[in-house]
């Protein structure tokens, strides 16, 4: 029979590798546990970032007005996403001031160009047109061309923002426009073309030089 000193070791020997796999399995379920945390927060922290990259990748001119708006708590995370939130607004502004920028000079080019074609077409109407008519439709073109020179120059400025809202003064365009429309009223009529005006009051904010002859 076993003295009880054997019996003592392998009571002791079963009870430490009794110990040794509860502890075992104990460490396994901890790291399993701490890499189900680990991969919980880390897709906690990544999944905003990867909402502002995927932004970032599908951002074009078509949809500048959609925002992130991540929600949650105030962290770093958050403040990243507002902070791309008003670059997106900013780009959005910029970008439609271009556009109104670039309609505006289109508006504004129209209209020294449909001066210079009527001037043109007034002058190839003529049957015989005089050397005096042809040297007078030649005035009035380069002055149109001198204007819109001015005004290319003017929105060139505007693009560097150069302009000097101080030059802005009230100026009356329906009084310019019947100016405009008197000097060349008795030549259209000898033309056989009949101008018909009914202008009302007119007041804009503007540049007067822009419009002196």
């Amino acid at each position: 029979m076993p003295s009880a000193i054997e019996v003592s070791k392998n009571l002791a020997h079963k009870t430490l590798s009794t110990l040794i796999l509860q502890y075992g399995i104990v460490l396994l379920i901890l790291v399993l546990l701490g890499a189900l945390a680990a991969w919980f927060v880390a897709g906690r922290v990544l999944r905003p970032l990867r909402a502002i990259t995927s932004a970032a990748r599908q951002l074009t001119s078509e949809n500048l007005s959609e925002r992130l708006a991540l929600a949650g708590p105030d962290d770093e995370l958050k403040e990243l996403g507002d902070t791309f939130d008003s670059m997106i607004g900013r780009l959005e502004t910029s970008f439609l001031d271009q556009q109104l920028f670039a309609a505006n000079a289109a508006h504004e080019l129209r209209t020294p160009l449909a001066v210079m074609i009527a001037e043109i077409d007034l002058l190839l109407t003529s049957e015989e047109p005089t050397v005096l008519e042809a040297q007078e439709t030649a005035v009035r073109l380069r002055r149109t061309l001198t204007a819109s020179e001015q005004l290319i120059e003017r929105l060139l400025q505007l693009t560097q923002s150069e302009f000097v809202s101080s030059e802005r003064e009230h100026v009356r365009i329906d009084e310019l426009t019947g100016q405009e429309i008197e000097k060349i009223r008795d030549r259209a009529i000898e033309q056989g073309v009949t101008i018909q005006d009914h202008l009302g009051d007119v007041d804009v904010l503007g540049d007067p030089s822009c419009f002196e002859n």
